[in-house]
């Protein structure tokens, strides 16, 4: 039996963040790429219980079960050039929006090289079953409207499209839903989106994020991919700073969320075993945002567009919200205190800032 072979023309949209494992250096590998694969290739994946999901992932992307073996596709990335990576965080002086956005980013001292939107790179996916190269293009596809790579995908960071596609095509799907020619204006890319949602059955079972019965908004395109980001960058920014007292709300926006002022609260989840003073604590410091804000890049112009993934595996039951400056905790012990604040997560502030949006808007 013969090898499938597609190579795949990228173009970046918004700064691609993304390195090794020394994070001075730009670095676009096929591992971290694989990953964001799988992941949203899971989210579009809600028919799925989560036992038998499990399983058919480590069939497609390999595992560390002994029945899972490798990847049933190999995957390189390949294609751009050195001089297309920068450290220059000026690019953004102008730009209050993006700057909020990309704020651990570009911290001095702490700047994180990226890869410069209009870059170029190449994706080659090569396997002995098509099939498997399909489910590896369904979450490409997923990526190119939903998600991204590297670091702040969830802020605007690292968008890419994907211009064109070689090899043996034949038998390929999703290949129309990449073809952004006729998206003339936000109501064609509303469509593009509602047809990409028709291809994935809905749920109400909450056990990990899924894309479907999101909330979509696409606002008027720009000329200018950071003029896009800019939009939607300042809204949010504005919103966060009229709620910034709210800082057992806004961790709803994902954690941790390190505030500035007072004695600098760091809020997480934690979840108490029970009512015992001396109970231990087990805690969640980090969880993506169930809000996505992005630009897609469709006909040479640049969308903004902000995504609610209600059907978001935001927090386990009982885990609550708290700030890790009120534990009394000795490294990581921490232990439970009657008297600290817990509040259960919740999306009413999401909510809010989803009101606030300009209304000439489209919605799905």
């Amino acid at each position: 039996m013969g090898f499938y072979k597609i190579v795949l023309d990228c173009e970046c949209v918004t700064p691609i963040f993304n390195s090794g494992i020394n994070t001075n250096e730009f670095e676009l590998r096929a591992s971290s790429l694989k990953g964001m694969i799988r992941y949203w290739w899971r989210a579009a994946r809600p028919d799925l219980k989560l036992e038998k999901l499990a399983k058919v992932e480590s069939y497609i992307f390999g595992g560390t079960g002994k029945e899972d073996g490798k990847s049933k596709v190999s995957l390189k990335v390949y294609g751009y050039d050195d001089s297309a990576i920068t450290y220059d965080s000026s690019n953004f002086s102008n730009y209050d929006g993006i700057k909020y956005l990309f704020y651990s980013l570009l911290l001095p001292g702490k700047q994180r090289p990226y890869l410069k939107p209009c870059s170029n790179f190449k994706i080659e996916l090569v396997s002995k079953d098509i099939t498997m190269l399909n489910e590896f293009i369904k979450g490409l596809l997923i990526i190119q409207y939903f998600g991204g790579v590297g670091s702040r995908t969830r802020r605007g960071a690292g968008s890419f499209v994907i211009n064109q596609i070689d090899g043996d095509k034949e038998n390929l799907k999703y290949l129309d839903f990449f073809n952004t020619r006729n998206i003339s204006n936000k109501a064609d890319l509303r469509d593009l989106y509602k047809h990409i949602l028709n291809d994935i059955n809905s749920t109400n079972i909450l056990q990990y994020t899924v894309i479907s019965n999101c909330n979509i908004n696409i606002f008027n395109p720009y000329s200018q991919w950071d003029m896009a980001l800019e939009s939607i960058g300042l809204l949010f920014r504005n919103f966060r700073y009229n709620y910034k007292s709210s800082i057992y709300d806004t961790p709803n926006f994902g954690i941790p969320i390190i505030h500035k002022h007072g004695n600098r609260p760091k809020m997480i989840a934690v979840k108490i075993n029970n009512s015992n003073v001396k109970s231990k604590c087990e805690k969640i410091t980090r969880r993506a945002s169930p809000l996505i804000l992005k630009v897609v890049k469709c006909n040479n112009m640049y969308y903004p567009v902000v995504i609610y993934l209600k059907n978001t595996y935001f927090l386990p039951k009982w885990y609550e919200i708290v700030n890790e400056n009120d534990l009394p905790s000795k490294k990581n012990n921490y232990t439970a205190d009657p008297n600290m604040k817990l509040v259960r997560p919740n999306s009413w502030i999401i909510k809010q800032f989803l009101r606030t949006l300009p209304a000439d808007r489209e919605v799905l």
